[in-house]
Order: structure tokens, then C-alpha cells, then sequence
């Protein structure tokens, strides 16, 4: 892991590897095997089983995996996919390029899609509901059964067992940022085979990713869970050492099985702190990009929660990359900009 040093900015987030994962992908080079084998296989299965057994299928990306997982729902041609317009443009991406329609909703308090977020919008038009788990908080999947429409668990920021185990399949990423990765790819995991047409699941498998990659998600999944308590640990320093006010909302989150963003909540809003961050330093984020149902002109007023988070929620590095000096630094960074304001 690289050493800290002083001058140099800290990214909002950075992959986690060590010298082990280097190893094991130079071992994986140096096999000849390098399009997808054995090692493809074998981290599918040990994907499978650190999720609870699920049906699992390595894809080249997460916006992939998301895709197929609409496809085995063989969802009518133009129906409305419920996505909360606070997540990521590919999961829109996604959701036309197979045909269907986006149907954007807001969000709840804490960043995720609620049943009561949801009602708002829903109609006879929508066949599916986007669930996202975003930042590693859990979204209350159970509840939204109540619609009747299948149901897609985005845990592309959750690799956890205890997500993606409600809806009808789940999909996650292993971007260079995620949770654990693999460079890039994707997975898709369907809790019970039997809630989809198990012979089209696995016959039409798609394409996967490269053996090379693969080993590198071993090692990864190795030691996952001392990334995830490298996660804990972070978060519950920057619960002891940042001001409660910045803290009320992702203290509020009741289930979060991995932290793995950190969101903090200025009133000043992030176009005014996000300058003084960088300035110190310490690269912040929003929680995301953009507001999908700005693209398509849709009035702010049906989102006000979704609005609210993408003007106040700043995003502060927290990935188990991050040294001990780092981390007190962002403390230090976050309390600067607070006490300055």
C-alpha cells in the first residue's frame, strides 16, 4: 500500500491493492490462460458462496449485468423501469438500451428509494422497480413488494450478504472503486433460479470477464472482510471526531452493512465547501453526478429530496486504501472547512 505523503492530494477514492494482489495476477499472466477459464469459475462460485449461495455469473461490467438481469425478467417492450434519478446515468443507460422505459422517482431521506418515494410515481405503466442500495446503505427491499412488479437489487455499491437476497435478481460491480475489484466487470446473482426461466439463465449466458481479472477478484475476496472492517473502522473515527451536525443523516441510516461512502451534509451546500477541500487537499465528491430527471426536463419540484442531496451532500474519502495520517487529515480538512464557514 502506497506510503503517505504530505503534498500530495488524497483522492475521494482509490482501489485497494497489495503486493499480494500483484502476485496473483502475475501468476495468473504468466499461466497462458488469459481470456476467460478456470479462474473465471472459480471466483463465480467463491462469489456464490460469500453471497449465500445464490446463482451467480460474471459479466465485462455492472451496466452489463444490470441489462441481462432486465433481459431474464422478460419485461414487456416499453414498459416504465422505476429508477431514482439520484443514482448513476448507466443504470438509465441500462434500462433503454433494452427497450424499456425510465420512469424517475425521488428519494427518501437517506439517499436511497423508499416505498413512500416510489408511490409518488408509480402506475399501471411500470413492469419493474431499479432498487439501489447507494453508498453501502440498505435500501428496505421488503417493503417494496407491496407494488407487485419484480424487483432489481442495485448493489453495485453493497457487495454484502445481506443485500440482494429479496428481489427477483441483484447485480454488482467491480469497477477500479468499488467494493472489491477486478479492474472492471460485473456480476449477476439470482437469489432463487426457480423466479426466472432457469434454462434461458443459463443458456443465454452472456460474455464474462478474463481469467486475469479473475484472480485478481480472488485475492480480493480474500480478504474482503478485512476491507470491510478497515471501512468500519474509518467510519467510526469520523463519527467521533467530525461535528454531529455534518452527521445527523447517515447517523439516521438504521441498516448499513458497509460504509462504502461517507456522506456528509453542509447546508452551505457543496458548491461552496467543495473548494475548500480541494484547496487543503482532500478531493470531496457529490453524492452524484447528476440528476437524471434534469436531462429530460422534468421539473425539480416533483424531487425534492433528490434535489436536497445533490446540493448538500459532500462526499469524503473513506476506502480502505487510506493510511491512518490520511484519515486524520480529512478529519482535520472537514473540521477547517466547518469551523471557517
Amino acid at each position: 500500500m502506497r506510503k503517505f505523503e504530505v503534498n500530495k492530494d488524497i483522492s475521494h477514492s482509490a482501489p485497494w491493492i497489495t503486493e499480494e494482489d500483484v502476485a496473483s495476477v502475475v501468476v495468473g499472466l504468466n499461466s497462458g490462460m488469459i481470456a476467460a477459464g478456470v479462474r473465471v469459475t472459480e471466483f463465480e462460485v467463491q462469489c456464490s458462496e460469500y453471497l449465500g449461495g445464490k446463482y451467480s455469473e460474471l459479466t465485462p461490467s455492472g451496466q452489463m449485468a444490470l441489462e441481462r438481469a432486465l433481459l431474464l425478467l422478460d419485461l414487456p417492450a416499453g414498459g416504465a423501469v422505476i429508477i431514482p434519478t439520484y443514482v448513476c446515468s448507466s443504470v438509465e443507460a441500462a434500462v433503454i438500451n433494452i427497450g424499456l422505459r425510465p420512469l424517475y422517482c425521488d428519494i427518501g431521506e437517506t439517499w436511497c428509494v423508499t416505498a413512500e418515494s416510489i408511490s409518488i410515481f408509480f402506475d399501471s405503466s411500470v413492469v419493474a422497480i431499479i432498487a439501489v442500495h447507494l453508498f453501502g446503505i440498505k435500501v428496505d427491499v421488503e417493503s417494496l413488494t407491496i407494488f407487485g412488479v419484480p424487483i432489481i437489487e442495485d448493489c453495485a455499491q453493497c457487495f454484502h450478504p445481506n443485500v440482494g437476497n429479496v428481489g427477483a435478481v441483484a447485480i454488482h460491480s467491480f469497477h477500479a472503486t468499488k467494493c472489491l475489484t477486478t479492474g472492471e466487470g460485473g456480476l449477476l446473482t439470482i437469489p432463487k433460479l426457480s423466479n426466472l426461466n432457469s434454462e434461458v439463465a443459463i443458456q443465454s449466458k452472456s460474455k464474462s470477464i478474463s481469467d486475469f481479472q479473475a484472480v485478481l477478484g480472488i485475492s480480493q475476496l480474500s480478504r474482503y472482510e478485512i476491507m470491510l472492517e478497515k471501512r468500519k473502522a474509518i467510519a467510526d473515527f469520523y463519527f467521533s471526531n467530525i461535528p454531529a451536525v455534518l452527521l445527523e443523516k447517515i447517523r439516521s441510516v438504521n441498516d448499513q452493512p458497509l460504509y462504502f461512502r461517507f456522506p456528509l451534509f453542509f447546508l452551505e451546500g457543496f458548491n461552496q465547501v467543495a473548494p475548500i477541500f480541494w484547496d487543503k487537499g482532500v478531493m470531496v465528491r457529490r453524492g452524484v453526478d447528476t440528476l437524471l430527471h434534469r436531462s429530460r426536463g422534468l421539473n425539480d419540484e416533483r424531487f425534492p429530496n433528490a434535489i436536497s442531496a445533490f446540493n448538500n451532500t459532500v462526499s469524503i474519502p473513506c476506502y480502505p486504501a487510506l493510511s491512518d495520517a490520511d484519515i486524520a487529515r480529512v478529519v482535520e480538512a472537514v473540521e477547517s472547512v466547518f469551523y471557517g464557514l
